[in-house]
């Protein structure tokens, strides 16, 4: 979920209007998309936050792909989590 959330975050500062996103987190496409229900509560404000983010899109889709398919987008996940990791270091 918090991934998800520097995605929209990204993307809404960068003026995009239409998004589709694909995530291997098949619980995290269901929650932001309303098919499950928070019941940790720690998690509610990313999830809060999430939402609010994507009223901001034209459009929006969310689509669900197991992680063997995805691992394109997880080395370019990565990649930015080690930047922005090595940058909070300097």
């Amino acid at each position: 979920m918090m991934s998800m959330g520097y995605l929209l975050a990204h993307c809404y500062c960068n003026g995009v209007q239409h998004l589709k996103v694909v995530g291997d987190s098949k619980l995290a496409i269901d929650i932001v998309t309303g098919k499950y229900t928070i019941r940790a509560q720690h998690l509610l404000p990313l999830y809060e936050c999430n939402k609010y983010i994507s009223k901001t899109f034209r459009t929006i889709n969310f689509k669900h792909v197991k992680r063997d398919f995805n691992k394109e987008a997880n080395k370019l996940a990565n990649e930015i989590f080690s930047k922005s990791k090595k940058k909070n270091e300097n």
